[in-house]
């Protein structure tokens, strides 16, 4: 007999997300440019789609391709002054959306926080 889903997933990751002024970079191609993600962008959010991904599968979490869903976010670093909260958000979006397979219009709420303390990123997410 399959196991039940579970309706939640809490994730902890020791880093945290390029800040948004980090993510992309700018090439050119065929004498053309264009704008796509950093190298440390992109390394970030593949070991962070692999973690997330991972902890899905040992919690036996899910989200089928059309779940709304929500994140609750706290983004813990002992400076958090000196960034903005709202910059972290979309390569973790994206991260999440690629460990599951979904879009992330799904994606119904967001919460986010910072708080003094060891530098990690807790994800919950949890189905609507």
């Amino acid at each position: 007999m399959p196991h039940a889903a579970v309706a939640a997933l809490i994730v902890t990751l020791d880093s945290m997300p390029p800040s948004l002024n980090n993510l992309y970079a700018t090439i050119v191609v065929k004498g053309k440019q264009r704008r796509v993600l950093s190298g440390a962008a992109r390394a970030w959010k593949d070991a962070a789609t692999t973690i997330i991904r991972n902890a899905g599968r040992l919690q036996g979490f899910d989200l089928a391709p059309k779940q709304p869903f929500a994140i609750e976010v706290v983004y813990q670093a002992p400076n958090v002054m000196m960034w903005d909260l709202d910059g972290k958000s979309k390569l973790l979006v994206d991260a999440l959306a690629d460990a599951f397979g979904i879009d992330d219009r799904y994606l119904m709420e967001l919460c986010q926080h910072k708080q003094r303390g060891p530098v990690c990123v807790e994800i919950h997410v949890r189905m609507l």
